[in-house]
């Protein structure tokens, strides 16, 4: 359970830096983000 619960973890960090960078280049890139990982 715990590798799985890992692993939804490491698909939601995907996700979440995917919309980051979406959102960061429909505003012109104003707020680079690092990368998490």
């Amino acid at each position: 359970m715990l590798s799985v619960s890992l692993g939804l973890f490491d698909v939601a960090g995907d996700m979440a830096s995917y919309y980051i960078a979406t959102i960061n280049s429909l505003l012109g890139g104003f707020a680079p983000v690092p990368p998490l990982s």
